[in-house]
């Protein structure tokens, strides 16, 4: 009888690593999944943040563009005023 109490507590002690190895693992996942998931997260707040300065300095090119041709067309319509005035 006492060869099968020492089976059944090999048994035991198998299962109890086994469990402690599962919960091991599972603890590992929900780790990374969320240190991925926080990563993403800043990744694509930083993507963000990008595309807006990216946008800002667009915009801002296109403002000084367009100040840069009103006062092309208004010199060239004053040269144009003063040709025709001859």
């Amino acid at each position: 009888m006492a060869d099968g109490d020492e089976k059944i507590q090999a048994g035991m002690i198998g299962l109890i690593i086994l469990y402690v190895i599962v919960l091991a693992i599972l603890g590992a996942m929900i780790y990374l999944f969320v240190f991925v998931f926080t990563t993403a997260t800043s990744t694509k707040k930083t993507i963000l943040e990008i595309k807006s300065k990216i946008g800002s300095i667009v915009r801002n090119f296109n403002d000084v563009d367009q100040k840069e041709y009103n006062i092309d067309l208004k010199q060239q319509t004053d040269i144009n005023n003063l040709i025709s005035q001859r």
